[in-house]
């Protein structure tokens, strides 16, 4: 959401509609400020023109974010980490899908994908959304390097992944639905033991895009959906 230039005052009674229809539209109609909300986010901006950076909850596992100029939509998702093994770690996992024309910092995140979709980026036929593998075995995947061979199953390909047998069900998956039709846009990888990776990357795990999202064969960029996930760890 693009804020006004010079924003020191509160945001107008259209602005403030315009940004409430933005969060709706963002959330696929599953979020509704409240006007306290709306007012908060106003406040917010007025008593503090110069803070270019902060974040906002807005209810239900979602947040705001001012990154200079701009308004960014986040939804968080908590997963349910009892399947896994005592040591492993919570994930929780904080989600931003970018409009074509943002100009957030990419930097900031710890993941950022890029994602090939048949509809341009921002498009309201899309919707992503984050799992874990538990409840959806039956889902199919295959990776870039395969392409052109026919799927697996998802277990199979943590499987071949080397992913301890307790840690599978509890992977987390990243899912985009369009037109009603579901499907695995990536695979959180954790702990690869791929040798060419370095320590950090073996430590922290890997997101791994379905071949038929790759971006390799994207001539216009307006088709590439940017993803920014960002995972803390509670020990």
């Amino acid at each position: 959401f693009m804020l006004p230039l010079g924003t020191q005052q509160s945001l107008t009674a259209i602005e403030e509609e315009a940004l409430h229809k933005w969060v709706t539209a963002r959330s696929q109609n599953a979020m509704s400020l409240s006007y306290e909300k709306l007012q908060s986010i106003s406040n917010q901006l007025s008593e503090y023109p110069d803070r270019l950076q902060w974040k906002q909850s807005i209810g239900e596992g979602k947040e705001i974010e001012r990154v200079g100029g701009i308004l960014l939509y986040h939804d968080k998702f908590d997963f349910d980490s009892s399947n896994s093994d005592s040591n492993s770690a919570k994930s929780i996992w904080t989600m931003c899908v970018l409009h074509k024309d943002s100009k957030a910092d990419k930097g900031d995140t710890d993941f950022h994908l890029e994602l090939a979709m048949n509809v341009v980026a921002g498009s309201s036929k899309i919707k992503y959304s984050l799992k874990q593998v538990d409840g959806h075995e039956s889902m199919e995947f295959l990776p870039p390097w395969r392409k052109g061979n026919s799927t697996m199953k998802v277990k199979a390909f943590l499987r071949g992944q080397n992913v301890p047998l307790h840690l599978r069900s509890s992977a987390s998956i990243l899912c985009v639905k369009c037109e009603g039709h579901e499907q695995i846009a990536a695979i959180f990888v954790e702990g690869s033991t791929n040798s060419k990776q370095n320590d950090d990357a073996k430590r922290e795990g890997r997101w791994i895009i379905q071949a038929a999202f790759s971006k390799a064969d994207v001539l216009d960029s307006t088709y590439l959906h940017h993803i920014l996930l960002s995972r803390d760890k509670e020990l």
